[in-house]
């Protein structure tokens, strides 16, 4: 999996040009509101490249969306949509009870 194939990018693709089309807006206006070309918005929205993470959420937040993250080593993953049970209590990845302690 690339980056751009991550489920929360994907995600955040899907709900932008879901945003820009309910509202009207075309992507060379969201591009100028960012301060970037209209091709790079393009290749973003189109999955062919990722984008800065501060890009990435100034675009989210332009669009009245919220990026919300925790790295894990590897992707991104958005809080809302991980599910693994080692985040939602004391557990490390392997299953064994964390240190208290550090």
């Amino acid at each position: 999996m690339t980056a751009s194939d991550a489920p929360w990018l994907r995600h955040l693709r899907t709900e932008v040009r879901t945003r820009l089309r309910a509202r009207h807006v075309t992507q060379a206006s969201l591009a100028a509101y960012l301060g970037i070309s209209p091709k790079h918005i393009n290749q973003i929205l189109a999955g062919k490249v990722v984008g800065s993470p501060d890009l990435l959420a100034r675009m989210a937040e332009a669009m009245g969306m919220e990026i919300t993250v925790v790295t894990t080593g590897r992707e991104p993953v958005p809080l809302a949509e991980d599910k693994r049970p080692w985040l939602s209590g004391n557990r490390t990845p392997r299953g064994k009870a964390a240190d208290p302690h550090g």
